[in-house]
């Protein structure tokens, strides 16, 4: 049987660390300490009777502080700025949620699959924030995609399930089927990148209900997000859906239907600018 030549095969696991056999990849975050990214986002919510769709914007750091052997990171989200438009929510509490927010801080672990296994706040954090960053905090796991176990080729599908929560302090909570589809791999080494397809459903747990009021919802949702594997993080997601909720208050039965857009795209680092220019140097004169 023929071998590769040592440098060859040298080569091969340079360039292509999660490549295996049959065209397979295992798909994995391969972080760097020091690291860090700024992404911006928007989301935007169409609310029946609504003349406008509310429209949140805003924008995170995200720092890897350091690498574990096992390859999970511990990393430090920073909010820098949330803004809030829209006649669905008082313009008071617009004012004071952006306030309160920005600058908050939290450090979780992520694994290298991207599955998130210890998370809290830094700092000291208001009272009347609370209900609502403990949401932020527990809903870290939406802000990536998580891999697949095993290695897989393009076109292959997996699954997660979680839990988000739709109104603060948990007055509501969905939850969440995700298929992950990967649909090309781009580059190699720091460049390379896995492109997926996403598409979700969304459904209220049993019994659910919202100050007294027993409710049913459920929802679904399609989408595509770049993980920048060589890099360790998230690239570029766009997601679209509709929800629909139905409840009976008084005895009158309500069916509201919403419709939603979120993207996230990372900002392109600041260009450094130019060093000063270089001293011309002099050359002695030396004695023929």
């Amino acid at each position: 049987m023929k071998t590769l030549p040592r440098a060859a095969a040298l080569a091969l696991a340079l360039v292509a660390p999660d490549a295996t056999a049959q065209g397979l990849t295992r798909l994995r975050y391969r972080y760097a300490a020091g690291q860090r990214a700024r992404y911006v986002t928007r989301t935007t919510q169409t609310l029946p009777g609504a003349a406008a769709p509310t429209v949140i914007t805003g924008s995170h750091e995200v720092e890897t502080l350091r690498v574990r052997p096992d390859g999970a990171a511990d990393q430090r989200l920073r909010i820098v700025r949330l803004d809030i438009a829209g006649e669905a929510v008082p313009e008071a509490m617009r004012t004071r949620a952006a306030a309160d927010i920005a600058g908050v801080t939290i450090e979780f672990t992520q694994d290298a699959r991207g599955a998130i296994t210890a998370r809290h706040t830094v700092g000291a954090v208001p009272d009347a924030l609370r209900p609502v960053l403990d949401d932020v905090v527990q809903s870290l796991d939406q802000m990536g995609a998580l891999l697949p176990a095993a290695p897989v080729a393009v076109g292959a599908a997996w699954h997660d399930q979680r839990t988000i929560h739709v109104l603060p302090g948990g007055g509501l909570d969905m939850n969440v089927d995700v298929t992950y589809t990967l649909r090309q791999m781009r580059g190699a080494g720091p460049a390379q990148t896995a492109l997926l397809g996403v598409s979700m459903t969304l459904s209220t747990p049993p019994g659910a209900n919202v100050r007294g009021v027993r409710l049913n919802g459920s929802g679904a949702a399609t989408g595509e997000a770049a993980v920048e594997l060589g890099r360790g993080r998230m690239g570029r997601g766009h997601t679209a859906g509709s929800l629909r909720v139905q409840m009976n208050v008084g005895g009158r039965a309500i069916d509201l239907e919403s419709a939603f857009t979120h993207d996230m795209t990372p900002e392109a680092p600041a260009a450094r600018p130019p060093g000063p220019a270089a001293r011309p140097q002099t050359r002695r004169a030396t004695a023929p």
